[in-house]
């Protein structure tokens, strides 16, 4: 008798330790699962799958809380399928424990007034009992619901089956949690790869721009102008051909750039025909060839191209009349050109069409007043000429009679500085000459942009007992041409570097003002003579300095007002000169 307890004890525990290894096994098969793969839906499968068969149950469903609407979702069902299941907050006991974050028991569903028949009522399953814990995270809030149903080898679930439940809940949770930073650092990286595609496109677009900007700013013949147009659009829109053709002033040209053709083609003169012509004659944009019956896929005659797409913009003056038209065709990698690309026509041909009306302009200028430009600047040059001419004579001739290297090597050095104030005035005064007006105004910091002088000033400076101070108090940026600024410093520079031939002190001091900025350059040498104060400002004068051209305060004076600012001096004879300078801020 007492052999028979024994082997039914025996019996008894080795069920015990078959049923715990089988729920440890369960338990690890959770955790792998979790520790294994970030995928939700595969994980909360192998949640339901693993606690329907640790706790011997008929069936097992994991819900979620939707966010939005705190209804609950099931995202995995164990058991007999019901289709798609969804619980309104506070429906049945799943919905009781979502709202509550409490764990139930049931032993009878259908002695539960929490409980919902109409599931069982729609799909014959007959639900006994119930065990049902939340998920609730480390912020307190519930995330889900694990729902267990029919203790298979007993009428109900006991408490020990209350506490496995809530070690895979707890693992679950943990899961889910894992799953949505996930889910949100993955939705970022691609919003954010996104953002930096769309950043690289804008900034293409944008450097396209600021490129073609600049070589209207420095080209003063349409050729070179419009070559580096289409060198620059077909660069940023990857086509197979772009043609620009100007038909005013006669006679027409056109300018093709082709893919897989070296440069840019041009034929003069050139019928107004195709898309090209039609779109200048016109005045109006054509895309893939709307309003263009049957010639939209004629580009030009002259050029033999089938076009599948393309887009095209009038060049207008001011006054609406035409110069001539721009067009792309056979977007690479597309069946149609984007808006994005439509828009950046739209822009790259109002700048050719300013363009080109500013050269008409300055050539109508030029032309009015040639002859007397061209004999007051020769007048001035010629007189500024003649002292660094007669250095380099005089250099030349030393540098025949000398043997010694180094110091022909000195007199060479002499030379080449001579000829580097002739380029200088050269520069100055063919950009003046030509009348540049162009601003390309950008974010510039004072600290930063004086530092930057401070550096170039030092060279300028090198050799001479000169001494540069700057005192920057500025705080704000301001918004200016920087390249133009640097002339204007520079050229107040030299005319003080002229003005101290035994040395002194050059000051920047620089300061916020009321919707702009304030420059004060100082020197310590002669002052300017009473004699040119009241025209200092203008074209050729200059107090006989020897490498002055008589433009460079005109060239400041021009920089200064098509900044918007203004600039006067304070003098006095022996006491040097202050140049103050206010730049507004935008």
């Amino acid at each position: 008798m007492e052999q028979e307890k024994l082997m039914a004890r025996l019996e008894f525990l080795h069920e015990r330790v078959n049923l715990l290894e089988k729920r440890f096994r369960c338990i690890q098969a959770v955790a792998a699962a979790i520790g294994s793969s970030l995928h939700l839906d595969d994980v909360l499968h192998t949640v339901a799958e693993q606690v329907t068969a640790m706790l011997e149950a008929e069936r097992s469903t994991v819900f979620l809380v939707e966010p939005e609407t705190g209804a609950l979702v099931a995202r995995t069902i164990i058991g007999p399928e019901h289709g798609q299941l969804r619980l309104e907050p506070g429906q049945g006991v799943a919905g009781w424990v979502a709202r509550t974050g409490k764990t139930v028991n049931v032993k009878d569903a259908y002695k539960d007034k929490r409980f919902d028949p109409s599931f069982d009522q729609a799909s014959g399953f007959r639900t006994k009992s119930i065990l049902c814990q939340p998920m609730v995270n480390y912020r307190g809030a519930t995330t889900g619901v694990i729902q267990v149903i029919n203790k298979l080898d007993r009428s109900y679930f006991t408490v020990e089956d209350e506490h496995l439940l809530s070690t895979i809940t707890t693992q679950a949770t943990i899961s889910i949690e894992n799953s949505k930073y996930y889910t949100d650092l993955h939705e970022a990286n691609l919003s954010l790869h996104e953002a930096q595609e769309n950043m690289k496109r804008n900034y293409g677009r944008l450097e396209t721009l600021y490129n073609i900007q600049n070589q209207m700013t420095l080209t003063w013949e349409p050729a070179p102008l419009v070559k580096g147009v289409l060198q620059e659009i077909t660069a940023a829109v990857p086509v197979g051909i772009g043609a620009i053709l100007l038909t005013n002033p006669p006679p027409a040209s056109l300018y093709v750039w082709q893919r897989g053709v070296e440069g840019v083609t041009v034929h003069s003169p050139a019928m107004p025909g195709g898309v090209l012509g039609k779109v200048a004659r016109d005045g109006q944009g054509m895309r893939d060839g709307e309003n263009g019956g049957g010639i939209w896929s004629i580009v030009h005659p002259l050029l033999d191209v089938d076009v599948g797409c393309l887009v095209a913009e009038p060049l207008l003056r001011a006054d609406g009349s035409s110069v001539g038209s721009l067009c792309l065709g056979n977007r690479h990698g597309l069946l149609k050109f984007s808006a994005e690309d439509e828009q950046l026509v739209r822009i790259v041909a109002r700048q050719v069409s300013t363009a080109m009306e500013r050269l008409e302009n300055h050539q109508k200028l030029t032309r009015e007043n040639n002859l007397s430009l061209i004999g007051q600047a020769l007048s001035g040059v010629l007189h500024d000429f003649k002292s660094p001419m007669g250095i380099i004579s005089g250099y030349v001739q030393l540098m025949a009679d000398e043997e010694d290297p180094a110091k022909r090597e000195g007199h060479a050095t002499q030379v080449l500085n001579q000829f580097k104030h002739l380029n200088t005035m050269t520069q100055e005064v063919m950009a003046f000459a030509r009348g540049e007006t162009g601003l390309l105004k950008r974010n510039v910091y004072p600290t930063r942009f004086l530092k930057e002088m401070k550096e170039m000033l030092e060279q300028e400076f090198d050799g001479r007992p000169i001494e540069l101070q700057i005192d920057d108090q500025t705080r704000e940026k301001i918004k200016a041409d920087e390249g133009k600024l640097k002339r204007l410093f520079f050229n107040v520079a030299r005319n003080a570097r002229e003005a101290m031939p035994g040395g002194g002190v050059f000051r920047i001091e620089a300061r916020d003002v009321q919707d702009g900025i304030e420059f004060r350059l100082s020197d310590t040498g002669q002052g300017i003579p009473e004699s040119i104060r009241e025209n200092l400002f203008q074209s050729f004068v200059t107090t006989g300095k020897k490498d002055g051209t008589g433009l460079g305060l005109a060239i400041v004076k021009k920089i200064v007002d098509q900044h918007g600012g203004n600039i006067h001096f304070e003098s006095a004879p022996g006491e040097g000169t202050t140049f103050v300078i206010r730049l507004p801020r935008e």
